[in-house]
Order: C-alpha cells, then sequence, then structure tokens
C-alpha cells in the first residue's frame, strides 16, 4: 500500500470517531442495562452485524446505562459523536431530537409507515440533529398503569406517579403529582411509599416489582420503542455497501419486532397473574378518556416543539 492510501485509511478511520488497526470500529451503547430485555435485541444485532461485516467494519458494544452514564443524555452523546450508533426509546432522547416522542405514539407497524411520508419526516427531525433513524427494533407492545390500590376512573388526582417523559403531561393533565426517576429507585419508591405506582410498558418488567405491584390498570397505551440510530457524520462516512448492511439488516429486525414483542407481553401477563397481580379494568367511558388523553395530549406537546413535522408525522401516521 503507497503512503497516500494509507493516509486515506487512516483518515477514514480516524473520522469515524474511534481507532482501530486493520478495519474500522464504531462504538455503540444502549440507553438501557446490558442484557435487559430492553437491550438484548440491539446485542444481537450488533453480533449479527459483526459476523456479517467484521473483516471491514465492526461495532464496538461499550454496554448500556446506567453503566455508560444517564440514558437521558445518551441522544446527546451519540450527536457529539461520543458514541457512533445507539439503541433508544424515544422518549429518552427528546432533548436532542424533540419530536421523538412521536416513535412511542405509533399505532401502526413501522413496514406500513415507510410507505408514507411519516419515515421522511421522523428522518428530516434526527438529520437536523446530526443523528440518523434506522429502524425500530422492538414495537407493538403497550406501556401500562401499576399501582399499590385500584382506580374507579381515569381521574388521577392525589396520586403521585413516577413517570417518564412521554407520559408526564398524560398523568399531569388527569391529576397526578409526577415524579421522575431512573427505573433502578422504582423498587424502593414503591416500598418507602413515595409513589403509588408507575408506568411501565408491559415488557420488560423486572421480577422484584411483582412484590411491590398489586393492580395493573388496562387499557394501556402508547407502544413501547426502542430505536436504533447512528451518529450522522458516522454514517455519511460509510461506503454505501457498508450503509446497505446497516439499512438492511435494520429492517430485517423491524419485520421481527411486532411478533417477538408481543411474544414478551404474553409471557410477562403469565408472570404477572401467577404472582397475584390484579387486572383494574377502567369502564367503557372512563377508558375511552384514559386512552383519548394519552394520545392528545403528546400530539399537543410534539406539535408544540415542531409544528411542521409534528403535523406531518400526525397526518402520515393517521391518514388524515
Amino acid at each position: 500500500m503507497n503512503i497516500l492510501k494509507i493516509a486515506m485509511a487512516t483518515a477514514f478511520t480516524l473520522g469515524l470517531g474511534i481507532s482501530a488497526q486493520a478495519q474500522t470500529t464504531l462504538s455503540a451503547a444502549s440507553s438501557f442495562p446490558e442484557g435487559h430485555l430492553f437491550s438484548v435485541t440491539f446485542e444481537q444485532f450488533i453480533k449479527d452485524f459483526n459476523a456479517a461485516n467484521g473483516a471491514e467494519i465492526t461495532i464496538d458494544y461499550k454496554g448500556g446505562a446506567p453503566a455508560i452514564g444517564s440514558p437521558f443524555t445518551l441522544g446527546e452523546r451519540v450527536q457529539r459523536g461520543q458514541f457512533d450508533l445507539m439503541n433508544n426509546t424515544g422518549p429518552y432522547y427528546e432533548t436532542t431530537v424533540p419530536v421523538s416522542l412521536a416513535l412511542s405514539l405509533s399505532d401502526q407497524p413501522m413496514e406500513k409507515l415507510r410507505q408514507t411520508d411519516w419515515i421522511d419526516a421522523m428522518q428530516e427531525a434526527h438529520e437536523s440533529r446530526g443523528l440518523h433513524y434506522l429502524g425500530k427494533l422492538v414495537q407493538g407492545a403497550p406501556f401500562q398503569l401499576y399501582l399499590r390500590n385500584p382506580l374507579e376512573s381515569a381521574d388521577l388526582t392525589g396520586l403521585r406517579l413516577r413517570v417518564a417523559p412521554h407520559y408526564q403531561p398524560f398523568f399531569g393533565s388527569l391529576g397526578a403529582t409526577t415524579v421522575r426517576s431512573d427505573l433502578g429507585e422504582i423498587y424502593t419508591l414503591m416500598e418507602n411509599g413515595s409513589i403509588d405506582g408507575f408506568g411501565w410498558p408491559i415488557i420488560g418488567f423486572l421480577p422484584d416489582w411483582l412484590n411491590i405491584t398489586p393492580y395493573r390498570v388496562e387499557p394501556g397505551f402508547y407502544d413501547a420503542d426502542l430505536n436504533l440510530v447512528i451518529n450522522l457524520e458516522t454514517w455519511n462516512r460509510l461506503t454505501d455497501d457498508q450503509k446497505k448492511l446497516f439499512q438492511d439488516l435494520a429492517i430485517d429486525f423491524e419485520s421481527r419486532s411486532i411478533e417477538t414483542s408481543q411474544g414478551w407481553a404474553e409471557e410477562a401477563r403469565d408472570k404477572m397473574e401467577a404472582a397475584g397481580m390484579k387486572i383494574n379494568e377502567l369502564p367503557g367511558d372512563e377508558a375511552e378518556k384514559f386512552t383519548t388523553t394519552a394520545l392528545e395530549s403528546a400530539w399537543e406537546t410534539i406539535i408544540s416543539r415542531d409544528p411542521e413535522i409534528g403535523n406531518r408525522l400526525r397526518k402520515a401516521q393517521y391518514g388524515e
């Protein structure tokens, strides 16, 4: 190899952020702990990617939050190039991509949304913030409200509830006092009575939470989403073949994600029932108020942040 080729290869490698000897290495991190249900699909993606293309480009998995830092700052760190690739739920990086909350509102499979303006609008939102959206690794399982005591209506007045960013406006609009915390604090907050309940997907429910969670409210709301997102400069430096491998593998995982998530959801419901958790089914009108408020409060937030992109996402999702 002549000096010019060596220089070009070195510049390419360094430009992707992490040095390598004979290959390009991309760093990756998850917004959930390594080995957690919300990280395992991402971890399998990395294994499959490296097996398919490891001689030329490889992904170095650095682990998940909180070991790699706060999950709520991971989007900013990928934006800055500290990591090249992330597995993240949209609401956790809304400070970086303000409309990313919409990733949790989709009631349609990504296969369908990719045929609409939704994917173009979402990609524009990401690329304007230095990121490139690749696809969903988890979809098709709802969020739930878990409580110490049952509800008779959708009125949450007087309740202190642990929230994540995307359903804080929802619970708040129904009267709840909301509390933000990392997932590792939920058990202690429930055990010592600091909160009356918490929101969490039907999947990824930690085993010890079964000991402090008597009720699960139905209906559920939103959609548990885990997304594959790459730094835009990193993406632009990849070859066409490398980009195709990333995108094809992402869509392959995406196409199987609903079936996988729904299987996990059934297993979770069975475990909850076996542990004695009771279903708190809201009556008809109250159930409708619960789900309608969930969507209206979220879309109001999204559109207030970016009216143009927000309205495009909503119109594409509902075929308006």
